[in-house]
């Protein structure tokens, strides 16, 4: 078991951390960032209902937070030597990221990204999902 699938893992691993932190931490669910703003899409004569904003806010939320979780699993597998350092352990992380990536792309396709105006995504950006589905089938088969 080499140092690439440690190096694969903590990768995974600051990705989640990294995209799943400010949407669990900040109040906004780190929405402005990604374009989404309610006055951008609601009529101006009417405000958006706080309980569509407090709805959209939870889902991120609990999306940051399941984000964060498997990071912290995917660097916990790659560097808790003390505890274990098995290759079924590291294997089994890189299946379960690889099974939350495969059905992330499905989800694109079916529950489309963007918000239907001109020059919204119609998907999340293809190569960074790819790249996701890869890293964790590489993992896989090098831990």
């Amino acid at each position: 078991m080499g140092p690439q699938v440690d190096l694969l893992l903590s990768l995974m691993g600051i990705i989640c951390v990294a995209i799943g932190g400010p949407h669990f931490a900040l109040a906004d669910g780190n929405m402005p960032a990604m374009g989404f703003t309610p006055d951008r899409f609601m009529p101006k004569k009417v405000a958006m209902p706080p309980q569509v904003s407090l709805l959209i806010n939870h889902m991120v939320g609990i999306y940051g937070a399941a984000a964060l979780g498997y990071g912290a699993l995917c660097l916990l597998a790659a560097h808790a030597r003390v505890f274990i350092n098995s290759k079924p352990l590291k294997q089994a992380v890189c299946l379960g990221f690889l099974v939350w990536m495969l059905l992330g792309l499905a989800a694109q396709f079916t529950k489309p990204a963007g918000t239907g105006e001109d020059g919204s995504p119609a998907t999340g950006p293809l190569p960074v999902l790819l790249a996701f589905i890869a890293m964790p089938t590489v993992g896989y088969f090098i831990a």
